[in-house]
């Protein structure tokens, strides 16, 4: 297809291309690369249109160039939430808390706390891990909870003064249980 021929997908390049027929006349499919200005793998084009009855349809782009894609999808070298931090298992004491330095530079965005465990309890098998919902873990009047408060170097823990630190469904969702806190390890990720 020649440059900026009128029925070029953008009127300006080259374009080399081939032409599926069915059957009658009519009914065509066109595809066509800009091989002018694929010299790089990063700058190749692909478009693609139909003729049905004798009609052609518009072109449609099925593969962008490199800088298209950079401004349509979101790079790795500017995504949110580049750096993460996972802390080391931490024994869970009741009344206790925790100052993990999490080196992430700045206030983590975003941060959770998950359990593992470590030895069989409320169903759950030695390596399940489970998340724990922050500030409110509980069904009752108990200080059954934990909270974060996070800042540029740290992410503060306190955890609640019940004997079970924590309260979790059971593996089996039948019911709620007091953890022994022996039977677990806290673990926080935080993520910025």
């Amino acid at each position: 297809m020649a440059s900026a021929a009128a029925n070029a997908p953008d009127g300006v390049n080259w374009f080399l291309g081939f032409v599926e027929a069915h059957g009658s006349t009519g009914y065509r499919t066109q595809t066509v690369h800009d091989f002018v200005n694929d010299t790089t793998a990063a700058d190749q084009k692909l478009w693609r249109r139909r003729q049905a009855g004798g009609a052609w349809g518009g072109w449609i782009k099925l593969q962008w160039s490199q800088a298209e894609q950079d401004a349509r999808y979101v790079q790795s070298s500017t995504a949110l939430l580049q750096k993460f931090y996972e802390s080391p298992q931490q024994t869970i004491t009741s009344g206790g808390s925790l100052t993990l330095a999490h080196g992430l530079g700045v206030k983590p965005k975003l941060y959770a706390a998950f359990i593992q465990c470590t030895t069989v309890n409320s169903g759950y098998s030695v390596g399940d891990e489970i998340p724990i919902n922050p500030s409110l873990n509980t069904t009752d009047a108990t200080a059954q909870a934990i909270s974060i408060v996070p800042d540029a170097t740290n992410l503060n823990v306190r955890i609640g003064n019940a004997a079970g630190a924590l309260k979790v469904l059971n593996k089996a969702g039948t019911g709620f249980n007091d953890i022994t806190n022996a039977s677990w390890k806290l673990v926080v990720r935080a993520w910025a």
